[in-house]
């Protein structure tokens, strides 16, 4: 029903900014973050009826609302409430809770289509049945983060002033002690290493906007941080550990970028690759860097 409710504004909305839709779709995105929260039936409900998709819809309707324009301060208040409505969703969906920081134990190996030849004694691989864990493995398989990137990329705003907020939610989303660029250093832990994803997915485009390399290169800065073997019990394990070598060389995600050798970010992307698969692997991984 919320999800209705949500398509229904996006509709009216027609494509132009209205202050009162963008408040109306953070309140209902911010009710239904409670239910997933709360019930861990609804998370699988949220997957099952295209909640993601919908997520998407939701930026795709904003689509180049601020190509040459730069929003007020009314506007950019409203926009950052819905972004943050947005990844507080993406946070319930895969069982984080908005107070309480969900255990690095229970995120789950990464899940790889039934198609691709696996190893079987891989530690990487492993089967899922509860919401939380195949929401992950959903959002994977289906690059979510990189879509939802595309998306905020696609309404204009990494052109705006607004993208270095934009970023800071990016960082919070991966962990809240990561309250800025450069914080890295003092992490000691991930709460959702998956999404890395969506840094990476913002640098991408960052890349395309004039005043937006400087700082894809300081995001990619970041997560080499991450990755530097000094943290090899914490965030370079956690990092290694969710398919994330699989998204850098998949070529419906950040294959494009990793071998293409005009890409600004191309070298720091090998960086990381070489960071994360040299520390762990799994055979699809391996084939992947093949």
């Amino acid at each position: 029903f919320v999800l209705h409710m949500l398509e229904e504004l996006s509709a009216s909305s027609k494509g132009t900014l209205t202050l009162t839709i963008l408040s109306r779709e953070a309140m209902l995105l911010a009710l239904l973050r409670s239910v997933l929260e709360a019930r861990s039936l609804a998370r699988d409900a949220f997957r099952v009826c295209s909640g993601f998709s919908a997520i998407l819809r939701i930026l795709v309707k904003l689509e180049g609302s601020f190509s040459s324009t730069e929003p007020d301060d009314e506007q950019s208040a409203a926009l950052m409430k819905l972004m943050e409505a947005i990844v507080g969703l993406v946070d319930a969906s895969v069982g984080i809770k908005s107070k309480n920081a969900m255990n690095v134990s229970e995120v789950s190996p990464v899940l790889i289509p039934n198609n691709v030849v696996v190893d079987p004694s891989s530690s990487q691989l492993s089967s899922c049945d509860t919401p939380a864990p195949l929401n992950r493995n959903y959002m994977r398989q289906n690059g979510f983060y990189l879509d939802l990137s595309a998306a905020i990329a696609g309404t204009g705003l990494l052109r705006t002033a607004l993208r270095s907020q934009i970023i800071a939610l990016a960082l919070n989303h991966v962990d809240p002690e990561l309250k800025s660029l450069g914080a890295a250093e003092e992490v000691t832990g991930l709460r959702n290493p998956d999404a890395a994803r969506f840094l990476l997915g913002l640098a991408t485009f960052l890349c395309k906007e004039k005043k937006g390399e400087d700082l894809a290169q300081s995001v990619l800065d970041e997560l080499l941080r991450l990755s530097k073997r000094s943290h090899a019990s914490s965030t370079l394990s956690q990092m290694a550990s969710c398919g994330l070598c699989w998204s850098l060389t998949n070529e419906n995600e950040f294959g494009p970028v990793l071998f293409s050798e005009a890409n600004p970010l191309q070298s720091k992307l090998v960086a990381l690759l070489c960071s994360i698969a040299a520390f762990a692997s799994s055979h699809v991984d391996f084939v992947g860097l093949l």
